[in-house]
């Protein structure tokens, strides 16, 4: 069982998350683009222990942590979605940008010189699930490849 930890210094603290069916197939669209190891269940997989939830020893850190894809937090941490959007516009050397307004996410083709998706935000949707909700659908859209 994987231990985690908060940024407040509270140590092992086990964490519950609900997500409903749309986010966790959202996070398996992210899960899988990144390439993360899915085990034959469909529901655990190796997350890499970058992100800050994991409170391993340096002597234990082998790099990555086995976990239900329920525990991954894309969705509500702005670290882990930071990453997927730092990868998006370094992809290409740069082709793709990311332009976020308040209410809308549009993703930029630079090589093309065109806006190719915008995604509008619902009234319910705070700015971190915008972001989610978009980058998911755009990368569900086989808009990007990781090379």
């Amino acid at each position: 069982m994987p231990r985690y930890a908060r940024n407040d210094g509270i140590k092992d603290l086990k964490k519950t998350i609900t997500m409903d069916a749309e986010t966790i197939k959202r996070t398996k669209i992210i899960a899988d683009w990144l390439g993360w190891e899915k085990y034959p269940d469909g529901e655990t997989y190796k997350f890499p222990n970058l992100f800050p939830y994991y409170n391993i020893e340096e002597e234990e850190n082998t790099g990555w942590v086995s976990d239900q894809i329920s525990n991954a937090r894309f969705q509500s941490d702005w670290g882990w979605i930071m990453k997927v959007y730092d990868i998006i516009t370094n992809l290409e050397n740069g082709r793709w940008d990311v332009e976020i307004t308040y209410v809308t996410i549009a993703i930029v083709d630079y090589k093309h010189g065109e806006q190719r998706f915008e995604y509008d935000r619902t009234d319910e949707e705070t700015m971190i699930e915008l972001l989610f909700n978009a980058l998911s659908f755009f990368i569900g859209k086989n808009l990007f490849t990781i090379q």
